[in-house]
């Protein structure tokens, strides 16, 4: 069992990604850190929205590299090479591989670096989870978006859109809600975008 720190930086979805992958941590017998002095693994979730925001995650994943460490988000997914020129050693977790993070956290742990960036076909929506806010809860609804923005870093990093099953969606909403959430926020790449990919849409989704 390992004490870890998890630290993300972003948009709602890093955020939604990081109690997930908090949840699974626990989940897998791990306990969560409070700080980075304290644990025997960092994990930062990231963003690489803007050319700004990659630049202060490299400043901050410097930071961490003290201890094992592991790059999870966007940012690994969309600049690979740049991260790992930056930190050799750090395993990589892609923002749709969550379904690999005991086995990449466990590998990290015994001093192998382990590549998780693949995407999988795995539903975010039920996942285990520890919120950041226990008033707030955080459901992503899909991932990816329909756009083709050459420019844009979240495509490379995430994908063609994926939305996830409707009914699912609202059953993860139910749950937010008898377990206290006073508020529930709906996250994606691209909201706008929902069930066009499985014939459906956000009105239909919100109206459910």
């Amino acid at each position: 069992m390992a004490k870890i720190f998890v630290e993300a930086y972003g948009c709602s979805a890093s955020f939604a990604d990081s109690e997930m992958i908090s949840g699974l941590i626990i989940n897998g017998g791990h306990t969560l850190a409070t700080n980075s002095s304290e644990s025997d693994l960092n994990l930062i979730v990231t963003c690489s929205v803007k050319d700004t925001t990659a630049n202060k995650m490299m400043h901050r994943i410097k930071s961490l590299k003290t201890k094992p460490l592991i790059v999870a988000g966007c940012l690994p997914k969309a600049e690979q090479s740049n991260v790992e020129k930056f930190i050799e050693n750090a395993s990589l977790l892609g923002p749709n591989s969550l379904g690999k993070t005991l086995d990449v956290i466990n590998s990290t742990l015994m001093g192998k670096k382990q590549i998780a960036l693949e995407d999988s076909d795995l539903s975010k929506v039920g996942l285990p989870k520890v919120r950041l806010n226990s008033a707030v809860g955080i459901v992503e609804i899909a991932s990816g978006c329909m756009s083709e923005c050459t420019f844009c870093q979240t495509k490379l990093a995430k994908g063609d859109l994926t939305s996830y099953r409707l009914g699912d969606i609202v059953r993860q909403v139910q749950t937010e809600i008898k377990e206290g959430c006073r508020e529930v926020w709906l996250t994606s790449t691209d909201n706008g975008c929902y069930g066009l990919d499985i014939g459906t849409d956000l009105p239909t989704l919100v109206n459910t």
